[in-house]
């Protein structure tokens, strides 16, 4: 089995109260598909749809009289997955211990140490990874999918009872599958018995990608110390309105 299973149409929709966002329902292509981006961090459910089919192009022979039994064909598979992407940063404190030596007296050669407790306070980063999957009930192996059909699932944006706390740099992205295959029964007419082979098929895989960015744009040079290839002066042009001259040809 060399076609793939249709993905008719998607949408991927977060919620909170009144605020919606939603990717492009019509971008069904393999992709990439571009980034949705977001600077809204309190979206607390997200509602996932899309519709699918397989119709298999080239039909086998069922015939009573034909050594292929049974056919069976469409989509096995079909899963909706989320997975959210976060970078936390730990403090981690590191205990250094000093020696201080100082002297009793001018005349004496006799010392006293002391020994202070200092920490070292460090920042570092850890990845969080949340990934929930769904599976379509309408898909399986034992009764593959051959009509069209609508796998649907709301997802909370939360883990452990805790909302995602989104910052600057967390993905969430969207995973759907749909994978065709089944099986044909066979008779083996010389030992006089059926013989059940499995067919193997395609999965069809689209990904969807949202992203958080709550920093404010700034022009490089509002943090470079100098002026460098790297970072321009701001372009300026002449107020149009307070000076105007035509010049004809």
């Amino acid at each position: 089995m060399t076609e793939y299973a249709d993905i008719l149409d998607n949408l991927f929709k977060l919620k909170h109260n009144h605020h919606v966002l939603t990717n492009p329902s019509d971008s069904v292509d393999p992709g990439p598909h571009p980034v949705v981006w977001s600077n809204y961090k309190d979206w607390n459910i997200v509602e996932t749809i899309w519709n699918a089919k397989y119709v298999i192009k080239e039909r086998l022979h069922t015939d009573k009289d034909h050594y292929i039994r049974k056919f069976v064909y469409g989509i096995i598979n079909a899963s909706t997955t989320l997975n959210y992407t976060s970078i936390v940063w730990d403090t981690v404190k590191t205990m250094l211990n000093t020696t201080n030596t100082m002297g009793l007296s001018n005349s004496s050669k006799e010392t006293n140490s002391t020994e202070e407790t200092t920490f070292n306070v460090t920042h570092v980063p850890r990845e969080i990874q949340v990934i929930n999957s769904y599976r379509c009930s309408q898909a399986s192996s034992e009764k593959p999918a051959t009509a069209p059909f609508q796998c649907k699932k709301d997802f909370l944006l939360e883990s452990g009872s805790k909302p995602f706390n989104f910052s600057t740099g967390d993905t969430l992205s969207f995973t759907i599958v749909a994978k065709i295959g089944g099986h044909l029964v066979m008779e083996n007419r010389e030992k006089k018995y059926n013989e059940t082979h499995s067919l193997v098929g395609t999965t069809k895989t689209l990904q969807y990608v949202f992203r958080w960015d709550f920093v404010l744009p700034y022009h490089c040079i509002e943090s470079a110390k100098t002026i460098n290839d790297d970072c321009k002066e701001p372009l300026t042009v002449p107020e149009l309105t307070e000076n105007v001259s035509f010049e004809y040809i």
